[in-house]
C-alpha cells in the first residue's frame, strides 16, 4: 500500500510539472531569456543617449522584441515582453528622464503601446496558426509513419500467410493427384491385388503400421481374412474369425463404423474386443457389406477424427473397385490362359452381356479392341511359348498403364490375339486411343534375351453405342477391321 501511495504522488508531480502540455521548466526557461532579454534592452535604454523609451527612435526595440517574441515563442511570452518592456519604463533613469509612473507612462506612449499590443496579439495569432499546422503535419507524419509500419507488417504476415497457403495447395494438389491415380490402380482383375493397394493407401494416408481386410461370409456367420500388411508371419494364423463374438462382425452386421473410443460407452463392444481393433469400416457394395477393414496398429497423434473421415473417404472411393473386381472374379473362375493368367473370350462376352444388362449401359458406351501380334508365331519358335507370352504380358502392362488402369486385357480366339474391353468411352475416343497404342508401341525397344524384337501389330475396334446391343455383333465388327487392317499391303 505505500508503494502504490508513493507512485501515485510521483504520478501527480509529473502531470502538474507540465504547462499547457509542455514541461514547466521549459516554459520558465523561456519565461526567463524574454525577461533577461527585455532588462538589457531597458539597461542599454538607460546607458545609451536615447529618450526614455526610445520614444524618438525611428526603430523601436521594445517593439521589435514584443513582435519577435510573439512570433517565435507565442502570444503568452509576446505578452510577457511587452508587460517587461512596460515595467522597466517606470524604473527612473540617470537623466531623470522618463515617466513617473505607470498612468503617465501609458499617457506618453499610449498609441505606440496599444498598437504594440495589437500587432503582439495578432502575431502571436500568426505564431498559433503556423504552430498548429505544424503539429497537425506532424501528427499527419507520425500517423503516416506508423501506419506505413503497420501495413509492411501486414504485408509481411499476409507474405508468410499466402507462401503457406499456396504451400499447403499444392501438397492438397499433390495428394489429391496421388489419390486419384491410387485409385486408378485399385482396378485390376484379382481382387489380392486390388486390396492389396487399398491397404497400401491405407497405410499412407493414416500412417497405420497393421492393418488388415477381412470379406464376410454371412452363410458361415464368419469373416474370412482376405488381405494384410504389417502382420508377422505368426499372426497370420486367425485365417477366420465368428462373426457373432467379434467387432469386426459387429461392423459387418450392423454396417456402421467402429472406433477404440467406443469401448468406454458400449459394454457389448468391450466384451467383443480381443485388443486387435483401433478403426474398422465396413466395405459395401450398395447396402450389402461384402467385407471390413480393419486397423491394428497406428501412432497415437494421428488417431482422431480427421484420419477417421479420410479413411472413411478412401473406402467411398476404392468400394467401386473393389466391386468390380470381386464381379471379375466370379466371372473369371478358372478360365484362365496358363501362361499370361489372362482370361479367355468366353469370360469376355460375360463380361460385355453383364455390361448390356446394367445401368451403367444406359449412360455410357464400350469399345472393344482387339490387337494381335503379327510376330507371334515368329517369337514363339524362336523363344519358346514361355518367354514370347511373356513379353506378350509387358506389352499389355504397358497398354493398360497407357489408359489409365481402365480397360481389361482379354485372350481372343487365335494365337497371338488379345481383346481389349475399355468401358466408358466412345467411338472418337476408341479411335483417338488406338492412335496413341500405336505410337507407343513403335516408340518403345523390345527384346526377349536382349535381343531386339519387332512389335508388329494389327488393330481392329467397334464401339457399343448406347443401349443394349448383341456381344457377337460388336466383336464381329471389330473382326471386320481386324481383317481389313491385314489385307492390306
Amino acid at each position: 500500500m505505500p508503494e502504490t501511495g508513493g507512485e501515485a504522488t510521483v504520478g501527480k508531480v509529473q502531470a502538474s510539472g507540465r504547462l499547457l502540455g509542455r514541461p514547466i521548466t521549459k516554459v520558465l526557461a523561456k519565461a526567463g531569456e524574454v525577461v533577461a532579454v527585455a532588462a538589457v534592452i531597458a539597461a542599454a535604454n538607460r546607458l545609451g543617449s536615447f529618450e526614455p523609451g526610445f520614444a524618438t527612435s525611428p526603430i523601436n526595440p521594445y517593439v521589435i522584441f514584443c513582435l519577435f517574441s510573439a512570433v517565435w515563442f507565442g502570444p503568452w511570452y509576446g505578452l510577457l515582453a511587452f508587460a517587461a518592456s512596460v515595467a522597466s519604463l517606470l524604473v527612473p533613469f540617470p537623466r531623470g528622464g522618463g515617466p513617473a509612473s505607470l498612468a503617465s507612462a501609458f499617457l506618453q506612449y499610449r498609441v505606440p503601446l496599444l498598437w504594440t499590443l495589437v500587432a503582439v496579439y495578432v502575431f502571436g495569432l500568426v505564431h498559433d496558426r503556423f504552430r498548429d499546422q505544424l503539429d497537425a503535419k506532424s501528427r499527419f507524419l507520425r500517423r503516416s509513419a506508423s501506419g506505413k509500419a503497420r501495413l509492411d507488417t501486414e504485408v509481411k504476415a499476409l507474405v508468410e500467410v499466402n507462401r503457406d497457403l499456396e504451400e499447403r495447395v499444392l501438397r492438397q494438389q499433390e495428394s489429391i493427384t496421388s489419390l486419384f491415380a491410387r485409385i486408378r490402380e485399385m482396378t485390376t482383375q484379382s481382387v489380392a491385388e486390388t486390396l492389396a493397394v487399398l491397404l497400401d493407401m491405407v497405410c499412407q494416408y493414416s500412417w497405420a503400421s497393421k492393418a488388415s481386410v477381412w470379406r464376410f461370409r454371412p452363410e458361415d456367420d464368419c469373416l474370412e481374412c482376405a488381405a494384410t500388411i504389417g502382420w508377422e508371419e505368426d499372426e497370420k494364423n486367425p485365417a477366420r474369425i465368428p462373426a457373432a463374438e467379434s467387432v469386426e462382425g459387429w461392423v459387418a452386421r450392423n454396417n456402421l463404423v467402429f472406433s477404440a473410443r467406443m469401448l468406454v460407452s458400449y459394454a457389448n463392444l468391450r466384451r467383443m474386443d480381443k485388443g486387435r481393433n483401433l478403426l474398422t469400416f465396413p466395405i459395401s457394395f450398395g447396402k450389402t457389406v461384402w467385407g471390413v477393414l480393419n486397423i491394428e496398429d497406428m501412432p497415437f497423434s494421428k488417431f482422431n477424427l480427421y484420419t477417421e473421415k479420410i479413411l472413411g473417404v478412401l473406402i467411398e472411393l476404392g468400394s467401386p473397385a473393389i466391386e468390380r473386381t470381386v464381379a471379375d472374379e466370379r466371372l473369371l473362375l478358372a478360365e484362365l490362359h496358363p501362361l499370361t493368367s489372362f482370361p479367355l473370350a468366353s469370360v469376355l462376352r460375360r463380361k460385355m452381356d453383364l455390361w448390356a444388362d446394367s445401368p451403367e449401359s444406359r449412360k455410357s458406351s464400350f469399345s472393344v479392341i482387339i490387337l494381335e501380334l503379327a510376330s507371334m508365331k515368329t517369337l514363339t519358335e524362336s523363344f519358346g511359348e514361355e518367354k514370347a507370352y511373356a513379353l506378350l504380358r509387358r506389352c499389355m502392362g504397358e497398354i493398360k498403364t497407357l489408359s489409365g488402369n481402365v480397360l481389361e486385357p482379354y485372350h481372343y480366339e487365335n494365337e497371338g490375339q488379345i481383346a481389349l474391353f475399355y468401358p466408358q468411352i466412345d467411338f472418337d475416343g476408341t479411335a483417338l486411343f488406338c492412335f496413341d497404342l500405336l505410337g507407343m508401341l513403335n516408340g518403345k525397344t523390345w527384346e526377349i534375351d536382349e535381343k531386339i524384337v519387332p512389335m508388329d501389330v494389327f488393330l481392329g475396334y467397334a464401339n457399343s453405342g448406347k443401349g443394349k446391343i448383341e456381344s457377337d455383333a460388336i466383336l464381329r465388327v471389330a473382326e471386320e477391321v481386324l481383317e481389313k487392317q491385314k489385307r492390306r499391303p
